[in-house]
């Protein structure tokens, strides 16, 4: 079994718990959970917290990346999320802290799910630029690009779609958690900005008018004529 945790569980106590059901317990810290971490775990336990984009982002990237059951261990703090948990991918969503019975019942009743991988990926490729969902890194050529918390949340809500729209309402209501407003729609447009700076590929974020953001399929230097006259024109209006 692997737990993914921010450190906030104590690994050992919650090992000593899991043993007595012959259950073993391997962690990774957050961001640097691989592949083959996944392909040898039984069960996955993921610690999520309140607020947490980053670790819906997360489990819909375990999802993608095989049959491997789920349990998200959430806060109480965290607990009014469940829904939107179990939807990026989650088996069971458990608000801690909870009994040992009733955690040990819990994964051994994941592990008997298995899953098909969903459409999503877990990694997310346009040109010479590499979103990694499951790692949470961003490289663009041969240089990792460094993103704040909150705009890595944004690309990668973007990248989430693979080309299709994502609504202004939907980035809102994910990372700022709320309805969409001018200051928090300013900050939006800042941060798109600000994206495109540091990832030095300003087509690689189109802008939807009056919907959203899509991702690029192609350099615009390397579109026809006209297509680089509309997409010259998107980048150029108001993010």
């Amino acid at each position: 079994m692997l737990l993914i945790t921010d450190e906030v569980l104590d690994p050992a106590t919650l090992g000593a718990v899991l043993a007595p059901a012959g259950l073993h317990l391997d962690q990774v810290p957050r961001g640097l959970c691989t592949p083959g971490d996944l392909a040898r775990a039984h069960v996955v336990l993921v610690e999520i917290g309140q607020p947490d984009f980053d670790g819906l982002v997360l489990c819909r990237a375990i999802r993608a990346s095989g049959g491997v059951p789920l349990v998200a261990l959430v806060t109480r703090s965290a607990a009014a999320h469940h829904d939107r948990v179990l939807r990026a991918g989650a088996d069971a969503v458990l608000c801690g802290p909870l009994p040992p019975r009733d955690l040990i019942s819990s994964i051994i009743s994941a592990r008997h799910r298995q899953h098909v991988p969903r459409t999503a990926r877990t990694h997310v490729r346009r040109s010479d630029v590499t979103v990694n969902l499951l790692r949470q890194q961003v490289t663009a050529g041969d240089r990792t690009v460094l993103l704040t918390r909150r705009e890595y949340q944004v690309l990668a809500l973007i990248c989430a779609e693979d080309g299709a729209v994502c609504s202004r309402e939907q980035l809102v209501a994910e990372i700022w958690g709320g309805p969409v407003t001018a200051a928090v729609d300013n900050s939006l447009n800042v941060h798109v900005a600000t994206l495109r700076g540091k990832l030095d590929r300003p087509w690689l974020i189109e802008t939807v008018r009056g919907i959203g953001y899509r991702l690029g399929d192609t350099d615009c230097s390397e579109r026809p004529a006209a297509g680089r006259r509309h997409c010259d024109a998107g980048h150029s209006r108001a993010s």
